[in-house]
């Protein structure tokens, strides 16, 4: 039973990147080659950017004898992108997965339940080590030269550190998903939790070079520090660094009784946890008047309820709203990085204008509302589509959802833009309108993915808003769409003035919106009302 509930949730886990629709219409081949030409590019473009940060670390490290502090490097990314990468996968499918009931009332062992969703964790995270194992063993070898005992002690090591990894974030889980249950506003902590962790990981990305620095000029000082806060992590790197086999026996002997304490501690209270309610605390009603609403706008109330109260939709699709108010905000106070290192990285063909227009379109991108909005939408559709509402007007509320997450956000990122880099008025207006209309571009695009590639059979939210085909797509569309305008400037600089670039672009971003909304009014209204 355990191989066949693990069979199953890793089949729903990457099923939303094959499976179109309810329907038995599959993918043509063309269409899987592009999915792995994507894929490919992707997870390469990865490799060969940990790879160039990595060799500037292990270039300095190995030669000075250093080799057990590039390691510990590696191990504490590692634990870091599985830890975080994996918390909140363990909250929701440890303790809060919607099937929990269903399957406690199977002639199931509960056991076999949890094992296979700790299983799935773990696949989950030796997914995240790939990227950075790869460009770690290659840069050990390239600068080390190949050895075999300590390049098969760190594969091996890096095998056995998500069952500690996994076991920290299960208990972090369990305590999140507790805690959930009793306390009032249950999701305003866990938004906050998550933009925390979100703003810790942007600080870090943006010192990382001063922290390279640091980690380089104080490698023996680091091991050191290493080895008396967190010991376990001093075996790995003592043992990947020095081909320490006791060392390395060690660790796999602690991080080995760590996962089976843990999980004997969850199967205790995994019955109790996961009997409890969504949240244990009950709001108490309070009378109020029922007022008659436009259809429309009822509508749009439901949606934007269901966004701002479900968790892993808010945080992941609307996280570009963070990032426009960040980059407004950088804007006054980092002024001068923007007008010195930025304009020099981008060269002379660039302005202020236009960089602040490129960097708040990308920011704008990263919201991708309507990519997963009809695939959250199954469970109700057939109560919807049997309202006396249009189903332009249904899919065109989506749409609206997505431009008050984000226009809002694109308007005061510009106007702090326009104060913090001295703007003029017409810069302004063009940055707005640009980013403005890309928005409502990444809106109907994000939309007709969606009506092209649902995934009506999962099981939370966050699998179809983190890992479904459409929002994957829409990702690679929006970023492809906020670079545009870098690239064309490139060629047209020399021959264009520069507010006429991006005048337009403007218009192509318009005419693009206007061509999308016609394809939605028409073939994605059939495809609506076929499922």
């Amino acid at each position: 039973m355990f191989f066949i509930l693990f069979k199953t949730r890793m089949l729903s886990l990457f099923s939303s990147f094959f499976r179109v629709s309810s329907s038995k219409r599959k993918m043509t081949p063309l269409t899987y080659a592009g999915i792995a030409v994507v894929a490919v590019y992707v997870l390469g473009s990865l490799i060969f950017s940990n790879i160039a940060m990595l060799k500037a670390i292990g270039g300095q490290l190995i030669p000075a004898g250093l080799a057990s502090t590039y390691f510990a490097v590696i191990g504490l990314i590692l634990f870091s992108l599985g830890f975080v990468g994996s918390i909140f996968v363990a909250q929701m499918q440890l303790f809060q997965a919607r099937d929990n009931d269903l399957l406690l009332s199977m002639p199931i062992k509960p056991m076999a339940i949890l094992a296979s969703r700790i299983a799935m964790i773990i696949s989950l995270v030796y997914i995240y080590q790939v990227i950075f194992v790869i460009p770690a063993i290659y840069v050990y070898i390239k600068v080390a030269g190949f050895k075999l005992l300590n390049c098969i002690i760190f594969i091996v090591l890096c095998l056995i550190l998500p069952l500690m990894t996994t076991s920290l974030s299960s208990l972090a889980g369990w305590g999140t998903a507790t805690l959930s249950a009793r306390m009032r506003n249950s999701r305003i902590i866990s938004v906050i939790a998550i933009f925390l962790f979100i703003g810790v990981y942007m600080l870090i990305s943006f010192r990382m070079q001063h922290y390279m620095n640091v980690i380089i000029q104080k490698g023996n000082t680091i091991i050191a520090a290493i080895k008396k806060v967190f010991y376990p992590m001093y075996l790995f790197a003592d043992a990947a660094g020095e081909g320490n086999i006791i060392n390395a026996l060690i660790f796999i002997a602690l991080s080995v009784a760590v996962f089976l304490i843990v999980c004997f501690l969850i199967a205790r209270k995994f019955l109790k946890i996961t009997s409890l309610g969504q949240n244990v605390y009950k709001k108490e009603y309070k009378k109020t008047q029922i007022k008659v609403g436009n259809k429309k706008s009822a509508l749009l109330k439901k949606d934007l309820s269901y966004f701002t109260n479900t968790i892993g939709y808010l945080t992941n699709a609307g996280l570009g709203s963070v990032f426009l108010v960040v980059f407004g905000v950088f804007t006054i106070f980092g002024r001068d990085i923007i007008n010195t290192q930025l304009l020099q990285s981008f060269g002379e063909g660039f302005s202020p204008a236009m960089i602040a227009a490129l960097a708040i379109g990308f920011c704008g991108a990263v919201n991708m509302v309507t990519a997963p909005a009809i695939s959250l939408e199954s469970k109700y559709m057939s109560i919807i589509k049997s309202l006396p509402i249009a189903s332009i007007d249904v899919l065109m509320t989506k749409v609206k959802l997505h431009l008050l997450v984000t226009q809002p956000f694109i308007f005061v990122a510009a106007l702090l833009s326009t104060f913090g880099l001295k703007l003029t008025p017409v810069e302004f207006v063009l940055i707005w309108a640009e980013t403005g209309l890309l928005n409502l571009l990444m809106g109907f695009a994000g939309l007709i993915i969606n009506l092209r590639f649902p995934k009506f059979d999962w099981i939370n939210e966050t699998l179809v808003v983190k890992q479904s085909m459409s929002t994957f797509l829409t990702m690679m569309v929006g970023m492809g769409a906020a670079l545009l305008p870098l690239f064309g400037n490139m060629i047209a600089a020399e021959y264009l003035d520069l507010q006429f670039i991006m005048f337009i672009f403007v218009a192509i971003y318009g005419i693009a919106s206007f061509v999308l909304y016609r394809v939605l009014k028409t073939w994605g209204v059939r495809v609506y009302e076929s499922y």
